[in-house]
């Protein structure tokens, strides 16, 4: 079997690319925003021991007032010879839907549909075409500030009781390892690492997940001393999320959901 894959977001900041490279033992899993990185850009040359997933940006761009076009999508998929991509998804159903079908007719990358907390609201048999049609969905809309409790819960529970552990679930922007431990996700993505750099948190391995606590190094005030401090912090976030994609592995294998890659 294979383990439940936790991919590294950020990993369009070279820093954070060569962090992530020098910290971790391969495979290295990375979440690449094309928004962010720049849809004219070239990705890193890719070896046999990266796993990578690229993802639009498509809601940061939104966010920013900025349209992304399609085309230039399927024009950096192509270019760079990605395997697996998110779909574009905007506010407009139709629109997505269309993004999905043109990204799968027009590249040669598996294209993940997201099934988003909206969706479930507002059109919640629209997952049971996903499952019909998919082997690989992405669950979407539940990592921003001010989401209830409650609402993830209503969304996870719903899906998992259709996919179980015959379709694979990625989850967006799950961080929080109790979702982890009672959802069998096949993947999901880390933004919580970078808050290392961000805001000089310190991760520290707690039973089979991690809490996060405020650095005793906050206080430092030189900017050479800061970044170094960043790293340290970033480097020992990456070492306790990679212990933590472990654990859960071990976890869901223990209850019997084995993955096949």
């Amino acid at each position: 079997g294979c383990p439940m894959k936790l991919y590294f977001a950020s990993a369009e900041v070279i820093h954070d690319f060569s962090l992530i490279k020098s910290i971790l033992p391969p495979p290295h899993r990375m979440l690449f925003s094309v928004y962010s990185l720049g849809y004219h850009k070239t990705l890193p040359n890719q070896t046999s021991h990266d796993d990578w997933l690229i993802d639009s940006g498509g809601f940061s761009a939104l966010k920013a007032g900025f349209d992304i076009d399609v085309g230039d999508y399927i024009g950096f998929l192509n270019r760079n010879s990605v395997k697996v991509a998110f779909n574009l998804d905007l506010p407009s159903h139709t629109q997505t839907l269309a993004n999905q079908r043109r990204l799968e007719a027009e590249t040669q990358a598996y294209i993940l549909p997201i099934y988003h907390l909206s969706d479930f609201y507002q059109r919640r048999e629209w997952v049971d075409d996903l499952i019909r049609d998919y082997v690989y969905i992405a669950l979407g809309g539940t990592a921003f500030a001010g989401v209830k409790r409650a609402d993830k819960k209503a969304l996870f529970d719903y899906t998992f009781h259709k996919t179980r552990d015959k379709i694979r679930v990625h989850g967006l922007g799950v961080n929080n390892v109790n979702l982890m431990t009672q959802y069998p996700f096949y993947s999901v993505d880390s933004t919580a690492w970078v808050n290392a750099r961000k805001y000089g948190k310190r991760f520290q391995a707690d039973g089979v997940g991690y809490t996060i606590q405020d650095s005793q190094d906050a206080h430092l005030d030189s900017f050479p001393q800061k970044i170094g401090h960043y790293s340290v912090g970033c480097a020992n976030a990456l070492k306790v999320l990679h212990q933590t994609e472990a654990n859960i592995t071990r976890l869901w294998q223990k209850r019997g959901v084995v993955w096949r890659d």
